[in-house]
């Protein structure tokens, strides 16, 4: 596939999720290392790319990256390194970021209307600014 090809060699790392736009023409990826884009599907453009922070607390080895993409708010939510990001679908602006204690390992619940989250523990992270 074309389009796969031209995401993994933007990467320079192995491309970990990917998650489409509710329209398919967009795919959202995050690699080993925390970087997250954004392709036309279409062409295979790079549209923007961005490079998550990591935690400063030693965690090891983990990264864990995940990626969910929330038609409804227009959020990109990664979770890389212990820390949840939610960045603009469209910019790929960092809009908030949250550090956590647990390591991930499941699905992320949103609630878009009360600009809520929950993962796997259902600790819950309040009033993240969602675009």
């Amino acid at each position: 596939n074309l389009l796969i090809n031209k995401i993994e060699l933007d990467h320079d790392a192995p491309v970990e999720e990917m998650a489409y736009s509710a329209d398919g023409n967009t795919v959202y990826t995050i690699n080993t290392y925390g970087k997250v884009s954004s392709f036309n599907t279409a062409t295979g453009e790079l549209r923007w790319n961005v490079k998550l922070d990591e935690s400063s607390a030693d965690h090891g080895a983990t990264r864990n990256p995940r990626l969910w993409y929330d038609a409804e708010s227009g959020i990109i939510v990664c979770y890389y390194d212990f820390i949840f990001s939610g960045l603009d679908a469209h910019s790929g602006k960092v809009c908030w970021q949250k550090a956590v204690e647990n390591y991930m390992d499941s699905d992320v619940y949103f609630d878009a209307n009360e600009k809520t989250f929950a993962y796997f523990e259902q600790k819950y992270i309040e009033n993240q600014c969602f675009i």
